[in-house]
C-alpha cells in the first residue's frame, strides 16, 4: 500500500482515527512534516490535479449532503485552480436507505467552477464559505441531494454549458 501511496503522491490527511482502528498502527508512516493543505498546494502549483472530497466522510443519507471542510474552496481561490465538482449516486430504497444494490454507484461529472479573480496569497474567510457554498451547492445537484449550508451562503449562477463562470457570469 505504501509504495502505491508513493508513486501516485497521495496527500494523506491523518488528523482523525482512522476504520478500521487497526490501521492507525500504520498512520505514523504517512504522517508528514507539512499539513495535508500545504501538500495539496504544492501539488497545484505544481500543475497536478488533487482529488478532495470536501465531506470527510461517507455520507449515508440519501437526501442531504453534510456541510463539508472548506479546504477545496480555500485551494482554489488561493491557486486559481478551477474545481471540478462530481455527485456519487447510490440506489437507495423507498424509505432512503442503502439497499443490497446500493454498490452500484453512477458518477456525474460536473463543469469546471473557476474561481473569480486571481489567486489570492491568503483567500478571507467569507470569501472561503461563499466559493464552498457554491462548489458543495454544485455536487449537491449532481448527486441529488440538498447542502444544509445552501440558505446561507450567496446564490450564485453555475453554468450549465459554459465551464468558464467566473468570465461570463
Amino acid at each position: 500500500m505504501g509504495f502505491l501511496y508513493a508513486r501516485a503522491k497521495v496527500v494523506t490527511v491523518t488528523r482523525k482515527s482512522a476504520k478500521p482502528r487497526l490501521f492507525n498502527l500504520l498512520k505514523p508512516l504517512y504522517v508528514h512534516p507539512l499539513s495535508a493543505l500545504e501538500r495539496a498546494r504544492a501539488h497545484l502549483t505544481a500543475g497536478r490535479a488533487v482529488a478532495i472530497f470536501p465531506e470527510g466522510e461517507i455520507n449515508r443519507d440519501a437526501t442531504r449532503l453534510l456541510r463539508g471542510r472548506r479546504g477545496a474552496a480555500r485551494l482554489s481561490l488561493e491557486t486559481g485552480a478551477p474545481v471540478v465538482p462530481m455527485g456519487i449516486c447510490f440506489r437507495h430504497n423507498e424509505l432512503g436507505r442503502l439497499t443490497a444494490k446500493s454498490w452500484t454507484m453512477q458518477l456525474r461529472i460536473g463543469l469546471p467552477l473557476v474561481p473569480r479573480g486571481p489567486p489570492r496569497q491568503r483567500a478571507s474567510i467569507a470569501a472561503v464559505g461563499e466559493w464552498h457554498g457554491v462548489i458543495m451547492t454544485e455536487i449537491g445537484r449532481l448527486a441529488n441531494k440538498a447542502w444544509p449550508g445552501a440558505g446561507k451562503a450567496m446564490h450564485h449562477d453555475v453554468p450549465t454549458t459554459n465551464p468558464h463562470w467566473a468570465d461570463h457570469r
